[in-house]
């Protein structure tokens, strides 16, 4: 019979300086979602493997299943700080009552996008890189004879007030703010011309306001619209989130847009990436011997993606290989069902 595998992919910021009660809901959804993805497993097995018998009516559904699992991956951002990763294996494991055969791996939501690594294994060093809401470039490598890449070298990842150049949230303030300062000129009358294409764009997303005409624009309080609270999205995630509205226009060929991108790519690769390719860097590896790994909601963008590899392009980098990783649950979980056929994993490898 062919061992099952599990992979929890979760977007939960487990943070070990917060309270226990917010710990706990972190972990609360990490069992939920393996609930649910325990639910989701077709009934083809006959006995159970690494779950205890329980009585807890919330677990009976899945000892009823006799699911057998030899793995489990739980991915989420925050695991690599130090201490987290124990205190949610001990509490998954305790709240799902596993038993000790089963082989838990619980890592940073990133280390899932290195296991796509396993598909180049005459390479022996690969880089990371993500743009998403934020940004962050990270160098894994293989050591001697081991099965799972390991972290060697970062940068970035500092948190959009600090850094994250060339994510969403960079990309979302500069194009608010080129807009602010149209506004401005425009009242005091240094600017002749109204909003561009992209300003009256920016104006619409942050104040349902659908009129082509700038002068009604002009009567709107933008700055309040984008700062103001809001019960569904922080003022973080609204301006992240007008980061697809910026590339679709690029896309479109808007020169204002493309050249918002082309500043924030510029910056995410001479202030992010090329540090991890000077050769002074530690575990520095020539980059046409290591590959190029790309995910993130902004990454991914056709538009971003070309302008990024044109940037490599002019500054001469060129890798062994790039892959662009839409899904990173996929390739964890192409990675533990390999891992069987080389060497168990060992528990907590990270």
């Amino acid at each position: 019979m062919s061992p099952h595998t599990l992979l929890l992919s979760l977007q939960i910021y487990a943070d070990n300086r917060r309270t226990d009660g917010e710990f706990e809901a972190s972990v609360d959804a990490i069992v939920t979602a393996a609930r649910e993805a325990f639910g989701n497993i077709p009934n083809s097995t006959n006995h159970i493997n690494g779950i205890n018998d329980s009585t807890d009516p919330h677990l009976s559904f899945i000892t009823n299943h006799g699911k057998s699992f030899d793995s489990i991956w739980i991915a989420s951002a925050g695991m690599d700080r130090p201490g987290m990763r124990e205190r949610v294996q001990a509490a998954v494991a305790q709240r799902l009552n596993l038993n000790k055969s089963i082989q838990m791996r619980v890592t940073n939501d990133v280390d899932l996008l290195a296991a796509a690594m396993t598909r180049h294994p005459e390479i022996s060093s690969s880089l990371v890189v993500i743009a998403g809401t934020g940004s962050i470039a990270i160098r894994y490598a293989y050591n001697n004879d081991d099965i799972v890449p390991r972290r060697v070298a970062r940068t970035g990842g500092w948190g959009h007030l600090l850094g994250d150049e060339g994510a969403g949230y960079a990309i979302g303030r500069q194009a608010i703010r080129k807009t602010l300062f149209s506004l401005d000129n425009i009242k005091l009358a240094r600017q002749k011309s109204g909003l561009s294409t992209l300003g009256l764009k920016i104006v619409n997303i942050f104040s349902n306001y659908s009129s082509k005409e700038n002068d009604d624009a002009l009567d709107i309080d933008l700055l309040s619209n984008v700062l103001m609270a809001s019960e569904d999205k922080s003022a973080k995630s609204r301006i992240a989130g007008i980061a697809q509205t910026i590339l679709d226009l690029a896309g479109s060929g808007d020169a204002e847009a493309v050249g918002i991108i082309a500043q924030q790519v510029t910056r995410f690769v001479d202030n992010t990436l090329t540090r991890l390719l000077d050769p002074q860097s530690h575990g520095y590896v020539d980059p046409s011997k290591c590959g190029l790994i790309l995910s993130g909601g902004v990454m991914l963008h056709t538009v971003y993606q070309t302008i990024f590899q044109l940037a490599l392009a002019k500054r001469n980098i060129r890798f062994s290989y790039t892959e662009a990783v839409p899904n990173a649950a996929m390739v964890g979980v192409e990675y533990l069902l390999a891992s069987h056929t080389l060497r168990p994993l060992q528990n907590g490898v990270s």
